[in-house]
């Protein structure tokens, strides 16, 4: 690899010039730090921050702001602003390559912009016009003039009046070491280690400053205390964000709610208002803002209403000096006077306006004040130097690489050059060097970026390649884990389970390290988690005394509920906790209520601490019943047993559809999320009694329902799981077969065409054809067919092929569907079988060859409660 000047080296090549020129902002300002000599202006500016200071005397006026410019000929044209900030951004993108920025023009609109662009006072315009005469008597140096783009060129000495200084220096570089700390959250965490309040001011961090590695980086900093330097426009402002949502609201009025009021009212700056003194209830966040404000005849929110509906009638200025100050006030009236919104109305589209100018044309920067010193994050693709003398590298994958747009207006084989000179002048800044990276990120290998096998002049595959003396290592120096060993020779046979839990088989088939972790280590329970399990208590409770599904016994029961939760609840929020948990254990009543329950011996209670609390015994042997078959390898613990054919599972969360269950139990076999309780409880219970018997398993849903339930079907909250003990060719025999009910359930012209044609007729025909296995080849053929069947029965075709197209679909479903009933056939139950014995097998063999972090989707890792303990996690 080429070896890079130093800025200190550079600095001693140009100090006897009156004036350094770069491209590189901060490199010039690392220069002018380290100048030691008094001078007039600074010692080393760039061509753009050159032109600007002396724009007024090149045009006639400074150089305009992008909001200005934008704004301008968004009048003048007639176009929308958005598109006008968009051709201007590609017309500058062009100029920076090339003076003939006429032939790359695209449509008569962006003609339009460039014509108007081209007479306005902007920063290009003064670069263009740059007096040569500028340089006279001066003497000029010129760093890496190859990395000057074509308007840069124009703020330049005369050929052969400047001197052009080479940022490289004799002989190679190479890199001495790179250390692999397996994932960019390890990285994080190494960096914060090597820092702390006496070097941070010397520190810079050079990564992908918008890729999940800064994420990690700047997470690990802040838990350690320290601050590192960022700047932040206008849209990143709390108090700017708070505005236009504020004043979002005082436009839509009659529809906002309670709720969206309370979390905005604590963060604007509302002259005279007192947050404390306005009456907000959480059980009233639904309710319209102004109905409630009437209807309580609450002097504090009528004051409020009257001050936002006052709001909502000024222009925007008066609306940002009625809601800022300070600061963020004078920056948002400069923007509104560039945009032309400053006597604007308020309206939906004058606030959409200065939302985008916000968001995207705003070039007020501001550094807040415990933020000017600290570590420096520097973004890869940004500049070539780092002035700094520490500096952390990490990463150098093919983020570190820049996209080069394959355009007719671009040498790309210029812009590569130069992309490669960065880089690796890049990779030498700060006097210690720090270079880390993981050889695997987000379940892939991580390769070097592509600059390096032209910087090395061989093909780089792997991280090893890089270091010619084999500095590539593990560079982990926090404690190392414990190995396990594995062997595969005089090994007894490895212990293996009796039977699989469905959590245990969706822990295998998501990844093999997190099954081994769930055996290993117990997870602590999250506050919805321990919700779910004293709910899951009360519902116990009740099938043995079903007096406590009163209200006053739900009172009772609530109340000893909440002593068990409080603990895992935050202070001040027991009463919202109490109102969510009385919902839950409301349905729970509602639901016992609608099972006939066939007793079984006496048994249950066991460890729930109601009937204890309230003296009371099981009666009835039906609830919390565990099942177990070693023969098919399954164990599972069943909430109800209404009677032999039914089984009750409570959740306490949102309904799902029957079409997401059967996706998520077809993902046992393919990709997403897999759901194995439903087979494996339906397993358990066919192994019971008769195995062709239809069995079928209830999911009851508690979350809360609306205050008017008698017109609300709380049916709506049961998914159905059944197993209909045949094959699927039965799916189409019998007195009500269950394609039937499946196409009854389809647009609204299924029913009246099935019961036309005869819904037995309809399904001889199927079975005729055997529609179940047909193949897709010859759907063709069996349609026309279908059609000749259809003569003298009916004359709706265009139906008739819906219908028989829709009814060869759900025959070809893995997991068959209605609209709240999943179907499992005896196929599918088989094939549910035979991956259990599967599972059993491919544990026997992790246990002696170690269980692997293979987990089936990217994201798992990120979301999976063994991130902290897992060494191989995949980020």
């Amino acid at each position: 690899m080429r070896k890079a000047h130093s800025i200190n080296d550079l600095y001693g090549l140009l100090k006897d010039f009156d004036m350094a020129l770069t491209s590189q902002a901060p490199l010039a300002t690392a220069l002018n730090r380290i100048a030691d000599r008094p001078m007039v202006g600074r010692f080393s500016v760039t061509p753009r921050q050159l032109a600007k200071r002396l724009s007024l005397s090149i045009i006639g006026e400074e150089a305009w702001s992008d909001a200005r410019i934008i704004t301008q000929i968004a009048e003048s044209t007639g176009l929308e602003l958005r598109y006008v900030h968009g051709e201007v951004e590609n017309l500058r993108e062009i100029r920076r390559h090339t003076a003939q920025v006429e032939r790359h023009l695209e449509g008569r609109d962006s003609e339009l912009v460039w014509k108007n662009l081209s007479r306005l006072p902007t920063l290009e315009r003064a670069m263009e016009r740059f007096p040569l005469d500028f340089f006279e008597g001066i003497d000029v140096g010129v760093i890496a003039l190859d990395l000057f783009d074509e308007l840069d060129k124009h703020v330049l000495p005369p050929p052969g009046s400047f001197t052009e200084v080479s940022p490289w220096a004799s002989g190679s570089f190479t890199i001495p070491r790179i250390s692999d700390m397996g994932n960019e959250r390890l990285i994080g965490r190494h960096v914060a280690d090597l820092i702390d309040r006496a070097n941070m001011n010397a520190t810079a961090i050079v990564m992908d400053t918008g890729g999940s590695m800064a994420d990690s980086v700047r997470t690990s900093l802040y838990a350690k205390g320290l601050p590192f330097q960022s700047v932040r426009s206008m849209r990143d402002l709390p108090g700017i964000r708070d505005m236009l949502r504020f004043l979002e609201l005082c436009l839509g009025l009659p529809t906002a709610r309670m709720g969206d009021i309370k979390r905005l009212v604590r963060s604007v700056d509302l002259k005279d208002l007192d947050p404390a003194s306005l009456p907000f209830n959480i059980r009233n966040d639904a309710r319209l803002f102004t109905v409630h404000a009437l209807e309580s005849q609450d002097a504090a929110l009528i004051d409020l209403k009257e001050r936002m509906e006052s709001i909502s009638a000024m222009n925007l200025s008066q609306a940002s000096m009625s809601l800022l100050k300070g600061d963020e006030l004078t920056m948002t009236i400069r923007l509104l006077r560039e945009l032309g919104l400053a006597s604007s109305p308020l309206r939906n589209d004058t606030l959409e306006d200065l939302r985008y100018g916000i968001d995207q044309l705003s070039e007020e920067m501001l550094r807040d004040e415990d933020e000017k010193e600290g570590v420096v994050l520097v973004d890869c693709h940004s500049s070539a130097y780092v002035d700094r003398p520490i500096v952390f590298h990490l990463g150098l994958g093919n983020e570190w690489a820049r996209r080069i747009q394959r355009r007719k207006h671009i040498d790309s084989e210029a812009e590569l050059e130069k992309d490669q000179s960065r880089f690796e002048i890049l990779l030498q800044q700060g006097e210690q060097r720090i270079y880390m990276t993981s050889k695997v990120a987000k379940g892939r290998k991580v390769i070097p970026c592509v600059y390096f096998n032209r910087a090395m002049d061989r093909p780089v595959r792997d991280f090893d390649d890089l270091t010619e003396e084999g500095g590539f290592a593990n560079g982990c120096w926090l404690p190392d884990p414990v190995a396990m060993e594995f062997s595969t020779q005089n090994m007894e046979e490895p212990r293996m389970p009796a039977s699989l839990s469905p959590s245990a088989l969706n822990q295998l088939l998501k990844c093999p390290r997190k099954y081994h972790f769930g055996r290993l280590c117990e997870s602590p329970d999250s506050g919805p988690a321990f919700r779910g399990t004293l709910v899951h208590r009360y519902a116990e409770f009740i099938a043995h005394h079903p007096s406590y599904a009163s209200p006053e016994g739900q009172e009772r029961c609530l109340e000893i509920l909440q002593r068990d939760y409080v603990s895992l609840s935050h202070k001040g929020r027991d009463r919202f906790e109490r109102t969510a948990l009385r919902a839950l254990i409301r349905n729970a009543a509602e639901f016992a209520s609608r099972y006939r329950i066939e007793e079984m011996p006496v048994r249950g209670g066991r460890g729930n601490p109601l009937f204890t609390a309230l003296g009371e015994k099981p009666r009835i042997g039906n609830t919390e019943i565990f099942l177990e078959d070693r023969q098919i390898l399954l164990r599972g613990l069943v909430d109800l047993m209404a009677d032999q054919t039914l089984a009750v599972d409570h959740k306490t969360g949102a309904p799902i559809a029957a079409s997401t269950r059967a996706k998520s139990i077809a993902s046992i076999w393919g990709e997403g999320d897999p759901d194995t309780q439903p087979l494996a409880y339906m397993a358990l219970l066919r192994s019971m009694g008769e195995k062709r018997r239809e069995i079928s398993l209830h999911y009851n849903y508690l979350k809360p329902v609306p205050a008017d339930r008698k017109a609300y079907d709380l049916s709506n909250h049961i998914n159905k799981v059944t197993y209909t003990g045949t094959g699927r060719a039965d799916m189409l025999r019998g007195d009500d077969p269950w394609i039937i009910r499946i196409l009854r359930q389809g647009p609204k012209d299924f029913a009246p065409f099935l019961e036309e044609v005869g819904e037995k007729e309809f399904c001889d025909h199927l079975v005729s054809i055997r529609a179940w296995e047909l193949p897709l080849d010859e759907e063709p053929e069996a349609l026309d067919n279908f059609i000749l069947f259809l003569k003298g029965k009916s004359r709706k075709k265009a139906v008739g092929k819906k219908v028989f197209t829709k009814a060869l679909e759900k025959l070809r479903d893995e997991v068959p569907h209605t609209k709240d009933t999943v179907l499992i056939t005896s196929e599918t139950m088989e094939k549910f079988l035979g991956k259990v014995t599967e599972c059993h097998s491919k544990i026997k063999m992790y246990k002696i060859s170690g269980f692997p972090a293979e987990p089936r989707k990217e994201n798992y890792c990120s979301k999976c409660e063994f991130l902290d303990i897992c060494m191989e996690a995949l980020e």
